[in-house]
Parts: C-alpha cells; sequence; structure tokens
C-alpha cells in the first residue's frame, strides 16, 4: 500500500518507518535577460512508531501535497486563505469518493441480498425442471 519506507529509525529497543509521498509545481517566466521561476513543493509524510515486539504503538500524519500550485515568484503560495481554498478542495473531493464508494457498497450488497433471495424463494433450477 505505502510501498517501502522512506526512512527507518531505530530508537532504542523500538522503531520508526517513514513513509513520505511529495509533490512539486514549477512555473517560470524565461526572458532574454531575466529568468523567474518558482517552485512550490510539499510533503504527505506518515510516521508509524512500533515497540520491541514489532506493534504499532503510534502514528503521526502531515497532509500538505495537495496544496502544491503553479505561481510567480511574486505570488504567496503560503497564505492562510490559499491553504484553507486548497484545504476545502480536497475535503470536497475525498467526500465525493467516500459517496461513491458508499453508493457502490450499497449497490454490491443490494446485488447480493437478490441473489440470496432468488435461491430462497423455491425457484427450481432449469436443469431439474
Amino acid at each position: 500500500l505505502f510501498g517501502p519506507p522512506r526512512r527507518v529509525v531505530e530508537l532504542d529497543v523500538r522503531s520508526a518507518y517513514l513513509y513520505e509521498f511529495s509533490r512539486t509545481n514549477s512555473a517560470g517566466l524565461i526572458l532574454v535577460l531575466v529568468n523567474l521561476v518558482n517552485s512550490d513543493q510539499r510533503f504527505d509524510r506518515i510516521w508509524f512508531f512500533f515497540d520491541s515486539r514489532d506493534v504499532l504503538t503510534h502514528f503521526g500524519t502531515q497532509f500538505s501535497a495537495h496544496r502544491t500550485m503553479f505561481a510567480m515568484p511574486w505570488v504567496d503560495t503560503h497564505s492562510a486563505e490559499r491553504k484553507a481554498k486548497m484545504d476545502a478542495k480536497k475535503k470536497r473531493k475525498l467526500a465525493e469518493q467516500a459517496a461513491e464508494a458508499a453508493a457502490a457498497q450499497a449497490e454490491a450488497a443490494a446485488e447480493e441480498s437478490r441473489k440470496d433471495s432468488g435461491e430462497d424463494s423455491g425457484e427450481v433450477p432449469s436443469d431439474q425442471q
């Protein structure tokens, strides 16, 4: 699911694993004498902490890769207003995906229910008639 950890840290008898995803967007204006370039790199990070028996004890997350944007150097890409806007967009997208998954799950359950009711309805299979 996450792939190999980016970093493994030994903490005495415990250990921590870092999984990381990064996204970079760059924008630039190249002229003969002047070049203007902006690069915006953000990370999604998940830390998993395990005890000496390799049992998960804690985890921590940071999600900000969805906030990357194309912008020229004079645009503030880290303003609170922009962060709120990008976070709201991400939440809407996640809500839509959750609704689609729930609808698909409900449809599969209904199909399974229809199959079960068809078998229990006393219908005789065509090869036994």
